[in-house]
């Protein structure tokens, strides 16, 4: 009887601490489950500035397209002014030297072909000699237009003169002037006239 009541209250002593192991199991347990709720409220503090960042954020991107707009316009504005002023070139077909003149005789669908040099006495220039077609054409070029001006002044309205020296001419004298350069044409040819009026503008001088 004995050995079974030590049985007895051995079994009650193992139960008494099973269930203490088991109560202190259980208040571990329930702090720790506690503590999760306090996660929540941090995670929630974290996600709010998150919120607050967001909100502003699409304002700033929205700015940053209106500087850029800005930024383009006036670049816009100021190309179009410089492209305007290289869209306004000299007018086409203005003779103010030999090379121009042939340039624009050319244009004209002339046949032009140098032909060699000559030496006047009433200009202080030599001529340069153009065949144009079967005519010749007489290049006076000077240093500058005002050169040019000053010589055109010496001849006479119908060409027979030039400064001192009176000419004979064997066809009729044409004189033109455009630029530095004065073109004389010896001769009564219809379309190299009508193609020198063309080019030169009206003669100075001649008949």
């Amino acid at each position: 009887m004995r050995w079974q009541i030590i049985v007895l209250r051995v079994g009650l002593l193992f139960y008494l601490l099973l269930f203490g192991l088991l109560s202190a199991c259980t208040s571990q347990a329930t702090p720790g489950a506690q503590e999760t709720p306090s996660a929540t409220p941090t995670s929630a503090a974290t996600s709010q500035p998150a919120g607050e960042d967001a909100t502003p954020s699409p304002g700033g991107a929205g700015a940053e397209p209106t500087a850029t707009a800005t930024s383009l316009t006036p670049s816009l504005t100021a190309t179009s002014p410089s492209a305007t002023e290289e869209e306004t070139p000299s007018p086409e077909g203005a003779v103010t030297d030999t090379v121009s003149l042939v340039e624009e005789l050319g244009a004209q669908g002339a046949q032009v072909q140098p032909a060699g040099s000559l030496e006047q006495p009433f200009f202080l220039v030599e001529a340069q000699l153009l065949d144009v077609g079967d005519q010749q054409l007489q290049l006076f070029e000077f240093a500058d237009a005002i050169s040019a001006s000053a010589s055109a002044a010496t001849v006479s309205t119908s060409g027979d003169s030039v400064g001192t020296t009176m000419m004979t001419w064997i066809e009729p004298p044409h004189f033109y002037q455009a630029g530095q350069l004065i073109v004389l044409y010896v001769g009564s040819d219809t379309a190299t006239l009508e193609l020198l009026e063309e080019v030169l503008g009206p003669p100075f001088a001649g008949r």
